[in-house]
């Protein structure tokens, strides 16, 4: 997917923050059912992609909030956003 074009997660998933200090993360695919546990960093980065975002944008946001290196979030996150755009999460 190209860095320059404005993501989003598909209507098909839901994200789900639970409560607590130490809140649990979850993806629901509304159509099939299916859930899948997510850590809190990927729960930010799908709670980024609104359409309004580019790929570049988010590695931005995320570089502030977590205080690391644009680079190190792309190498960590290309795998998983390839698999996420297989999984038809990411759009």
């Amino acid at each position: 997917m190209e860095s320059s074009k404005k993501i989003k997660t598909s209507p098909d998933f839901m994200l789900y923050k639970g409560d607590g200090e130490n809140p649990d993360f979850f993806l629901f695919n509304v159509k099939d059912g299916q859930v899948f546990q997510i850590n809190a960093t990927s729960y930010d980065f799908l709670s980024l992609c609104n359409g309004e975002k580019t790929q570049q944008e988010i590695f931005a946001e995320m570089a502030k909030t977590y205080s690391t290196e644009e680079g190190t979030l792309k190498k960590d996150f290309t795998p998983l956003i390839e698999q996420w755009i297989e999984l038809k999460i990411i759009i």
